[in-house]
């Protein structure tokens, strides 16, 4: 048991995921969005583990594994999708041609 370890540990992966969330969520591509969430919600698995007595080794991997998963998937569902930018039509990604006034054709 590491008390303060832990109680670091889960400070740095909220303070990440904070950061990652609302200040680079739209500038960074997928893969990278998503990835720093991930390690963000890894971190803060590692943490609460370490403030357990005894933590096995199937815990390690589970907590790992479903909090770093279900930390991006809540992301990409609350936020939408990494580098996109909202406009009067919805979610764009930042290479989408900015519209144009004009009729229908």
């Amino acid at each position: 048991m590491h008390p303060g370890g832990g109680v670091a540990l889960i400070a740095a992966g909220v303070a990440c995921g904070l950061f990652t969330l609302f200040v680079l969520w739209p500038r960074l591509p997928a893969v990278a969005g998503l990835g720093l969430t991930a390690v963000s919600g890894a971190v803060i698995a590692a943490g609460g583990l370490l403030l357990q007595d005894d933590p096995g080794a199937g815990d390690w991997i589970l907590a790992l594994a479903v909090l770093s998963s279900l930390a991006a998937l809540h992301s990409r569902l609350l936020f939408g999708p990494p580098g996109a930018r909202r406009t009067e039509r919805g979610l764009l990604p930042p290479t989408a041609p900015p519209r144009t006034k004009g009729g229908n054709p």
